[in-house]
């Protein structure tokens, strides 16, 4: 854990970082990091490489969903038209969808491979990982959404030159089924940034459940289990839900006032409405919460800024939840507050 120091230093009293590189023999190295840490949630991540590094995402654990991933690799093409990011890529010989991590895209960036490209089906690759889950006794799991990926794994600058490395593999997204309906989570992130009296940031992050498995031809390269949950008894049961009926009034007069909080001119769209359970946090308490069946929107938003002259120039999107509403009380769950 002391290789990388700005990691420790967001480590409190008590947390721990691990971070293990073997020696690559054979040619192939094996990335071990697990954290346990009190503001910023507890995770277990693999890699298997033909080289000695890989794409962790830092201390903070994520897993806001593949969608989220794509959107946010759209929004590393800072000063390019929408239309111009898939020609780049076709010019760069990437096949998309492309995950770039947070890294910075530039019209003059190389690119190359990590591993070769994979070519098994997708059916081939949730059997691997469905095999890794079991054998592991995973077995509340059910695949929520994946795919065939391209992913930016690193950034390498040679003198003036900039050099990225890629990896086109499945990435597959599990998460916990109970009693046959998903805990999707989407709408039960917790996150909390707060300024103490000192004028010190106070950030903690409580994300989603996910286990996110990588896979090619040679099987499973990268295996991360993020947020792990305990869940420790049941408070209620046989509760009586509102239908879809019953809360489409109240999405209907709350995503109007939700969208009106700033300035900016906001175009919705919703191409989704589920009935999952997420975990909503109490209020009082960070680390501890409850599961509860809520009814999620979802779909994206964009983003206009009004100009003086009273015209409108689009400024960002944004995918994702954009209403959940408790199914057992109907009240709102604010995902970054968490409840």
């Amino acid at each position: 854990g002391e290789y990388y120091q700005w990691q420790q230093s967001l480590a409190g009293q008590g947390d721990q970082v691990f971070y293990g590189v073997n020696g690559g023999g054979g040619g192939e190295y094996s990335l071990l990091y697990v954290q346990n840490n009190a503001d910023h949630s507890n995770k277990l991540a693999y890699r298997r490489s033909p080289k000695g590094y890989a794409h962790f995402n830092g201390v903070s654990v994520g897993g806001g969903g593949l969608a989220q991933a794509e959107q946010m690799g759209k929004d590393s093409f800072r000063g390019f038209a929408p239309g111009e990011i898939e020609a780049f890529w076709q010019e760069k010989g990437l096949t998309t969808p492309v995950l770039t991590g947070g890294i910075s895209v530039s019209e003059s960036m190389e690119f190359e491979p990590l591993y070769p490209d994979a070519a098994l089906s997708q059916e081939e690759a949730q059997r691997i990982a469905g095999d890794l889950l079991a054998e592991l006794g995973l077995r509340d799991f059910v695949l929520d959404e994946g795919g065939l990926y391209t992913e930016l794994v690193d950034m390498q600058n040679y003198g003036s030159a900039e050099k990225a490395v890629y990896a086109r593999y499945y990435i597959l997204h599990y998460r916990r089924q109970i009693e046959g309906v998903t805990l999707s989570q989407f709408s039960g992130e917790k996150y909390a940034d707060n300024r103490d009296q000192g004028g010190r940031f106070n950030k903690q992050f409580w994300p989603g459940e996910l286990i996110e498995l990588r896979v090619n031809d040679s099987g499973i390269v990268g295996f991360d289990y993020h947020a792990p949950l305990e869940i420790t008894e049941t408070v209620v049961e046989g509760a009586a839900l509102k239908t879809f009926e019953d809360v489409k009034s109240t999405f209907e007069k709350m995503l109007p006032v939700t969208l009106a909080q700033t300035e900016e001119s906001r175009i919705a769209a919703i191409d989704r409405v589920r009935l999952s359970y997420s975990r909503i946090s109490e209020k009082d308490s960070f680390d501890t919460g409850l599961i509860v069946p809520v009814w999620s929107f979802e779909g994206s938003v964009d983003f206009y800024y009004n100009q003086d002259n009273g015209e409108k120039s689009y400024s960002d999107t944004q995918t994702g939840v954009l209403l959940a509403v408790n199914a057992i009380d109907g009240s709102i769950i604010d995902g970054r507050q968490g409840y």
